[in-house]
């Protein structure tokens, strides 16, 4: 197995990817009505139109977000509340499993003083 997420949390972080991705673009949609809006402002058919469009990209944003949030809570529900209905995070993986920060706390109030 290449990690050791569950099958319900790799999933979820793909639907949150695609999602993000699918907004991204609903952006840039967006911002191409408004341009259309701006530049053709005596055109009243025309500013309708990118009015609609505007309107329909939100609602389509908001009824995606809001189904992914309830596949989200289900899969929270349904698995034992290990996923959690939020964005996934990028976590690093290091060789260094048990890092003593405090011997690096106490390296760098020692250089601290000796600048000081």
């Amino acid at each position: 197995m290449i990690t050791d997420k569950g099958i319900a949390e790799a999933v979820q972080d793909l639907i949150v990817y695609v999602l993000s991705f699918i907004s991204l673009i609903a952006v840039i949609y967006i911002m191409y009505a408004g341009a259309q809006l701006l530049l053709n402002p005596a055109n009243e058919e025309a500013a309708t139109k990118t009015k609609k469009i505007i309107t329909g990209v939100i609602w389509g944003i908001l009824i995606i977000w809001f189904a992914w949030w309830i596949v989200s809570t289900i899969f929270y529900l349904l698995d034992d509340k290990k996923v959690a209905a939020s964005f996934p995070t990028a976590i690093a993986e290091t060789q260094i499993k048990n890092v003593d920060f405090d011997f690096y706390s106490n390296k760098i109030r020692a250089l601290k003083t000796k600048i000081e």
